[in-house]
């Protein structure tokens, strides 16, 4: 969003938008001086000062332009243009004022039947509208029968000058005529109904109704809504536990994990599981408690935290062949397939049984969001095992089931696969190119921030510069935010100082994260760390290129060093990969 300052108007301009508000030629020097005083440069301001005193009479119309008494008008004059408006307001007859209240409680846009029914209006409603509109203060939306309030100040005035209990009064017969309006089409209109029965005493009414919009809104990728939706029907749940029946604060919390992955806030998912595991575990092993672990696990896994990340995938799958639940299982295995390829324990005809289990699940069970993520995860353990032609395949296979499914997030997540099976196969220019296409069809934060991460890698190898190294490390500075470090692999790094020419840096750099991922139990990537170190200093020996006199200055004693021991050290760490 773009704010753009608007500089005050000039008195001039100010008297000009008075003058044709009250229809005459010119404005007395004294009129415009009060009026261009009290609006202090602002349109509104200055259109609604116009209307109040002539709906006062303290301006009058004659035969020579306009009377009146400059003392009267300033007395008449409100300090703000809130009171102002109230007072405009408050001259209306009471039925008149009661149904553009009604009107207020809808919003700033309002269908004008639903409007008399929740202010109460009689027959003459139409003709009450009319002679608002007739003062300015509401007008017709174009081709439609809505009318929009002038001002959104207006609607606001009426709005807060409500009590709370006939504020609340009004919004449930709001949310009661909607709902027998709309029959069966409620999900519709969930939002609309959300809205007013959140502000309502029937807190079972707002949460169902919260929680169908979240629904509806996470459907169609509309994240940050979602969230919201979500929240607030747990903040219900949380104030009235009575409100809903734990198996839908199960489902709505589920959906919250799911909003906050599709966000990538995967600190937050931490947060939140905390917050909200324990009501998930009161009602015993269910399907949701096993996908709540799973969310879990991938915070955990997010923050490097392999053992704890194992240790809830195999209780989320424990819970879903307990419950013989097909929804959760491809879960369980998806996520325990990843954490195991990540720490590297597993031989590959069992990893391959695994793999086989989650592909059944998947075509059985599994919705978009699951088979996207699971075909992922598969194609990560091809790649990472150096299986490109496989990891390709597992491509092919999403790509078709997005066509076939309408599901623009499984292509995305598929050109990730490609872009990565490029840059492993030094193929940075077609990986780009599939980096970009993966880009074009993102919807989710995720999906964008992990484009961008392989886009930037291949910039960089295309054209090795320190701007796009640090393009890089911006990208992941926000992982590192929103605790999706785990999903970053650092090895790029210390490759890229090395390529700048700064390879006591990056040798560095390699060798510091080869120690944390150790530590952490990340065998996959420490390995992908020592290959990365061993070509390091393969490079130092074999290249036939000298080194400018600058790189040879800056990396004297480590270049001496990988000279005499290089060879040593490349073999070691190859074989300590080789063992895996």
């Amino acid at each position: 969003m773009t704010h753009l300052p608007i500089d005050p108007l000039s008195d001039r301009e100010t008297s000009r938008i008075a003058q044709a508000r009250l229809g005459v030629d010119q404005l007395p020097q004294a009129l415009a001086k009060l009026i261009t005083a009290k609006a202090e440069g602002n349109a509104l301001f200055a259109e609604e000062i116009a209307s109040f005193l002539e709906e006062r009479g303290t301006v009058r119309r004659c035969a020579t332009g306009l009377e009146f008494d400059p003392g009267a008008v300033a007395s008449a004059l409100p300090e703000s243009v809130q009171s102002l408006l109230t007072s405009r307001v408050d001259r209306l007859p009471p039925a008149d004022r009661a149904l553009l209240q009604g009107a207020a409680v809808i919003g700033r846009r309002f269908d004008p039947e639903l409007a008399a029914v929740i202010g109460g209006a009689g027959g003459n409603a139409e003709g009450s509208f009319a002679a608002m509109e007739g003062m300015d203060l509401i007008h017709r939306a174009e081709r439609s029968n809505d009318y929009v309030f002038k001002h959104a100040l207006v609607r606001d005035a009426l709005y807060t000058g409500l009590l709370s209990d006939r504020r609340a009064a009004l919004h449930l017969k709001a949310a009661e005529e909607l709902e027998r309006r709309s029959g069966n089409r409620l999900i519709e209109i969930a939002e609309s109904l959300a809205h007013h029965y959140a502000a309502t005493s029937r807190d079972d009414k707002a949460f169902a109704y919260l929680a169908m919009a979240g629904h509806k809104s996470l459907d169609v990728y509309s994240i940050e809504e979602a969230e919201q939706y979500f929240r607030r029907a747990l903040d219900v749940f949380e104030r009235q536990n009575a409100c809903a029946d734990r198996a839908s604060v199960a489902q709505v919390i589920v959906r919250l994990l799911e909003t906050l992955l599709q966000k990538n806030a995967l600190r937050e998912i931490g947060i939140c599981a905390r917050k909200f595991m324990p009501v998930l575990s009161q009602a015993g092993e269910t399907p949701e408690l096993a996908i709540g672990y799973y969310f879990e696990c991938l915070s955990c896994l997010g923050n490097c935290e392999l053992r704890i990340a194992h240790e809830l995938a195999v209780k989320s799958l424990a819970i879903a062949e307990s419950v013989g639940d097909g929804r959760a299982r491809p879960y369980a295995r998806g996520v325990l397939l990843l954490v195991r390829t990540l720490l590297g324990v597993d031989i590959p005809e069992a990893v391959e049984q695994m793999k086989a289990e989650v592909i059944d699940d998947c075509l059985r069970y599994g919705d978009r969001n699951i088979r996207n993520g699971d075909y992922l995860i598969l194609a990560s353990d091809y790649l990472g095992r150096g299986l490109n032609k496989q990891a390709r395949e597992v491509a092919m296979r999403l790509i078709a089931m997005g066509g076939e499914h309408n599901d623009p997030r499984a292509i995305g997540f598929a050109s990730q696969i490609l872009a990565l099976n490029e840059l492993v196969s030094d193929n940075p220019i077609a990986a780009r190119s599939r980096a970009d296409d993966g880009l074009r069809v993102a919807v989710t934060e995720l999906d964008r921030m992990l484009g961008r991460l392989y886009k930037l890698c291949c910039d960089f190898l295309l054209e090795p510069t320190l701007d796009s190294l640090n393009s890089w490390d911006e990208v992941r500075s926000e992982f590192e935010r929103l605790g999706g470090s785990g999903w970053v692999d650092y090895g790029f790094r210390g490759v890229a100082l090395a390529m700048l020419g700064q390879i006591s840096g990056g040798i560095r750099t390699l060798k510091q994260f080869i120690v944390q991922y150790d530590a952490n139990g990340f065998s996959f990537r420490a390995i992908c760390g020592r290959i990365y170190l061993a070509e390091i200093y393969i490079q130092i020996l074999s290249s036939k290129q000298k080194p400018s006199a600058a790189v040879l200055l800056r990396n004297l004693w480590t270049i001496i060093g990988a000279m005499a021991f290089g060879a040593r050290r490349a073999r070691a760490l190859l074989q300590e990969a080789a063992a895996s």
